[in-house]
């Protein structure tokens, strides 16, 4: 302790014997030095704040549709790109792969980001379980859900597109090809969907409005088959059938729920009329 006094008392003695002008050119140099400390130190504590941030995080939203109940999972991925920050979103149950992300905003514990499409997200990072909690927003902002996400090492995935081979008509497949209906709503919705059957019994099929040129390639979540009963769900948009097929393996007929119920008949499809209904 009295070294760092005579130290001080030195140094005082110095300043005290300095002329007018080395004095200021002392102050101002020791003010930029103390200013750039200061800078590289938020630059580092914002790379490292960063870090927290950076990688997979995965989410749900779920709400109810009539009986049914939507479930969409989102995932985040934060990455550093060319020395910025960047961000990309899946929703893996809509069968969306690698929107982008316009604007991503991160603070001391804030997490805001805004897809193209207008959608955004506002939250905060609770640093003692690690998740980010906030609500989604839709365009225009009237309508918003709440959401969080945990930060996971194992995303799911969207499921990669149907190939041509995988769902191509072949004996001994009952459900596998292409089928099309018509959901007879106040707004008719042409409805097609393709199965690809595996030689284990498993399914996995997408549904493609027609009416809309953005609502293809829908993952169904689940499809059961026990001859004639065919069960098919997409959870994405809360949608469901549930119906019989024919002795010809040629249609399905039965209901389809979306807020509400409505008799919907799936015909077989040949695969040069992919696409199109009569």
């Amino acid at each position: 302790m009295q070294g760092i006094r005579v130290l001080f008392v030195k140094f005082y003695g110095l300043w005290d014997g300095c002329e007018k002008k080395t004095r200021i050119a002392v102050f101002i140099g020791t003010a930029l030095f103390v200013l750039l400390a200061v800078m590289l130190f938020v630059h580092y504590e914002r790379a490292a704040h960063f870090r927290r941030f950076q990688g997979a995080w995965e989410g749900a939203l779920h709400s109810h549709w009539g009986r049914l109940m939507v479930v969409q999972r989102i995932v985040l991925k934060v990455s550093e790109e060319n020395g910025g920050y960047h961000a990309i979103v899946d929703s893996v149950d809509l069968g969306l792969k690698n929107l982008p992300v316009a604007r991503f905003d991160f603070g001391s514990r804030s997490v805001n980001f805004q897809l193209t499409n207008g959608v955004s997200f506002q939250g905060a990072l609770d640093g003692g379980t690690m998740e980010i909690r906030g609500r989604l927003k839709w365009p225009g902002g009237k309508y918003s859900q709440p959401l969080a996400f945990t930060r996971t090492n194992t995303p799911d995935r969207v499921p990669e597109p149907l190939k041509e081979a995988e769902y191509a008509s072949r004996q001994g497949a009952d459900l596998q090809g292409i089928w099309a209906g018509t959901v007879p709503d106040e707004k008719p919705a042409r409805m097609e969907l393709k199965i690809a059957e595996a030689l284990d019994g498993s399914f996995r099929a997408v549904l493609n409005n027609l009416e809309r040129s953005s609502a293809t390639g829908w993952p169904v979540t689940s499809l059961n088959y026990e001859e004639p009963r065919v069960k098919i769900v997409i959870q994405g948009v809360a949608a469901m059938f549930e119906g019989e097929l024919d002795g010809s393996h040629t249609r399905m007929a039965g209901t389809w729920t979306q807020g509400k119920a409505f008799p919907v008949t799936f015909d077989r499809v040949d695969p040069k009329n992919e696409g199109k209904l009569k």
